[in-house]
């Protein structure tokens, strides 16, 4: 009983059973596949049951309840007809599975001469059931209650799950050349140099003995002993084929052969019968799609044939050659470029100088005599033509150009969304943004969805930079220069505010604004350069929201410092101001150093040295020679003559400039040094620590001279 029970799940996993018997003819014939009982065979989905009783459920319910992996589903209102419903699965029989395989031979004969016999065997229907005829012999050798063979789960050719003889266990021995999978129940192989069949208990159903062998194909295999002839899944052998030196199966009960003549043909099943091919004859025949439709080539000339041999395109074409998208070819006939698809029908007319292949959007650029124009692979729609397109950016937009020289846009819908109407349009940067001009000579900003970001109020527009500004030139009514007008250059943003303005200074010293991608002062500002004449100038602009923090070009600016004031340089001269532009100092002074414990050292256009403070003031008078930078609120000064001093932030004179030098040490106090080399050490107070007497009386001696001299 054991070994019945694996031979009935040997049958039941066989997927062409469950399919033939549950087909629903009522679908449409491409939507029919073969089903196993797993339900995971190809596209198929497991069947509903059909006419089965409540009764005949439970008995193939509780029968196939030992292999719960598979669902069940098979036509019941055959099995039902079979005297198993009184009977438990202990009590089934191998002649009630004898029954069971006569029962479906009779229902799948009569189903596939049920079907018109138009096209013998090149028809999907009948070649399924012919198959399943066929997988019906190969499962016989079941009946016997054999239980020598091992029996494992894998899929067929045809991707079936199925449970059959383990195939593996041969393809270790030295005599065989050939085991292949099985196919309509049957393996071929090949042993000492010679093609057999073995079925799904492993037996060599079809004794090897031929030259050649095909895989069974709807029912029947192709075989060459001297010459080639049909067998049957018995191994009943046809008529030699007339006038075939080489053949090759494909599906469907459909073979590709070789004439005597060298020429192809294809044949079906029947042509040992009939001596009828399904197609011409032709100098070449090749597959061309998923061996339903073959490329045919007749001297130079190609067309295309389906697998029932009627032509589809007839043999006038110069070459059929596919293009980048699946499923597209291109056909070229006289010189001329048209496309077709797996509809088999043309989806361009024979006519085009050429068609490029898709973009990235499913686009093509098609060329004749009218120019050029966009066709869409989606639904073959063809735009107008225009005498230039640009390719689509990354935006999904292209640039047209027609007859009158006129720029438009239009988008991988072949929607045009700016009609042409501009004299220019340039490329679209990062941001989106083209500058375009009109008829008027004005200028703007288009966006790629074709709104115009930017007026075209601008004799001309420069590029963004990638801070998103742009210079752009504006004119100027009646401006002082001469009649008329005149241009400025403005700076604008990516919405179109104006950053820096028309000034009367920049119209009449004519500047020209050149934008940089340069960041100042800790990544704080941008730098706009500022061109006149050949010589530069900067300004500064916010970088967090854009706005203009220099009033005025300046030959130089220094990086911000500690105490957040930029020092800026003017027709020669220095001056200082803050963050966010108000002038602290007006640029005025020869020289304004690196600030140091809060001061500037600074010398104005005498030559004097003093200090300013951190408002740009001067908190230092300007009387002195030299200066040396504060520390711990002490700087070195000399009014002269290399005499040297010390002061504190409000010039108070702590050491008078009477000394030969004064010297700051590492532990944040000075070293006085007079003219016989005697050192005195000023403490961070200001106190003598050294040499005091000497040192006080040389102060004194120094104030006195200093009154007297006042005097």
């Amino acid at each position: 009983m054991k070994s019945f029970l694996n031979y009935v799940l040997v049958l039941i996993s066989l997927g062409i059973f469950n399919a033939l018997h549950a087909q629903n003819f009522s679908e449409p014939l491409a939507s029919k596949k073969m089903v196993s009982l797993s339900g995971t065979t190809g596209l198929a989905k497991p069947l509903k049951i059909m006419d089965a009783t409540e009764e005949a459920r439970h008995i193939f319910k509780t029968l196939f309840n030992l292999y719960r992996d598979f669902s069940v589903s098979v036509d019941t209102s055959a099995l039902s007809k079979i005297e198993l419903t009184s009977k438990s699965p202990e009590a089934v029989t191998p002649q009630d599975f004898s029954i069971y395989l006569d029962k479906m031979t009779t229902i799948l004969t009569k189903k596939k001469e049920a079907i018109a016999n138009t096209v013998p065997n090149a028809n999907t229907e009948r070649s399924y059931y012919a198959s399943g005829l066929n997988t019906l012999k190969s499962a016989k050798c079941l009946q016997l209650d054999n239980q020598k063979n091992t029996f494992v789960r894998t899929r067929d050719m045809d991707d079936n799950a199925l449970m059959a003889f383990e195939l593996a266990t041969l393809r270790g021995n030295s005599r065989y050349g050939l085991v292949e999978n099985y196919r309509e129940g049957f393996a071929r192989i090949r042993k000492d140099q010679v093609f057999g069949f073995l079925n799904l208990c492993g037996d060599e159903a079809i004794t090897c003995q031929y030259e050649r062998a095909e895989p069974f194909n709807a029912g029947s295999a192709l075989v060459k002993r001297v010459d080639w002839f049909f067998i049957d899944g018995e191994g009943n052998e046809s008529d030699a084929l007339e006038n075939i030196a080489d053949a090759k199966a494909l599906k469907n009960g459909v073979s590709l052969a070789r004439a005597s003549n060298n020429k192809m043909v294809l044949i079906d099943n029947d042509y040992a019968r009939t001596k009828v091919t399904l197609s011409k004859f032709y100098d070449e025949m090749s597959s061309f799609h998923k061996n339903d439709v073959f490329r045919v080539r007749n001297a130079k000339k190609l067309g295309l044939i389906g697998l029932n041999g009627k032509t589809l395109f007839d043999v006038v074409y110069d070459d059929i050659e596919p293009t980048n998208i699946s499923g597209i070819y291109r056909v070229l006939q006289n010189k001329n470029v048209g496309l077709l698809d797996t509809t088999w029908a043309m989806r361009t007319p024979v006519n085009y100088e050429s068609i490029s292949n898709f973009n990235e959007f499913g686009i093509a650029t098609i060329k004749d005599k009218l120019g050029l124009a966009l066709l869409n692979s989606r639904n073959y729609q063809i735009s107008k033509f225009y005498n230039s397109i640009t390719d689509f950016n990354e935006f999904g937009v292209a640039i047209i150009r027609n007859e009158a020289n006129l720029y438009g846009l239009i988008d991988t819908n072949l929607n045009v969304i700016i009609t042409p109407k501009y004299v220019s349009i340039n490329a679209f940067n990062e941001l989106g943004l083209a500058s375009a001009c009109q008829t008027d000579g004005k200028c703007g900003f288009i966006k790629y969805d074709g709104k115009e970001q930017i007026k075209a109020n601008y004799a001309s527009v420069g590029d963004f930079n990638s801070f998103g500004l742009a210079v752009a030139t504006t004119v100027v009514e009646n401006c002082a220069e001469k009649e008329g007008s005149c241009k400025a250059d403005v700076v604008i943003d990516r919405n179109g505010n104006i950053v820096i303005p028309v000034t009367d200074e920049s119209i009449t010293k004519k500047w020209h604004y050149v934008l940089t991608d340069s960041v100042y002062s800790g990544d704080r500002f941008l730098v706009v350069n500022v061109v006149e004449d050949s010589k530069v100038s900067y300004l500064l602009i916010e970088k967090r929201n854009l706005q203009l923090i220099t009033a005025t070009p300046y030959q130089a600016i220094m990086a911000m410092d500690r105490m957040g004031n930029l020092r800026i340089k003017k027709e020669g001269k220095w001056g200082m101001m803050d963050s966010v532009g108000k002038i602290l100092a007006k640029p005025i002074y020869q020289t304004i150093d690196r600030v140091y414990d809060g001061h500037y050292a600074t010398q104005n256009d005498k030559g004097k040295w003093g200090f300013l403070n951190k408002k740009g003031k001067p908190q230092i008078p300007f009387e002195y020679e030299e200066v040396q930078h504060f520390k711990s609120g002490f700087a070195p000064v000399s009014k002269g003559r290399g005499k040297w001093g010390l002061i504190t932030h409000f010039n108070a004179k702590i050491v008078p400039c009477a000394f030969r030098s004064v010297v700051a040490n590492s532990r944040e106090k000075f070293e006085v040094t007079d003219e016989e080399n005697t050192v005195f050490v000023i403490s961070e107070t200001g106190e003598c620590q050294t040499n005091c007497p000497k040192f006080e009386k040389l102060r004194a001696a120094a104030n006195k001279m200093t009154d007297s001299e006042k005097k």
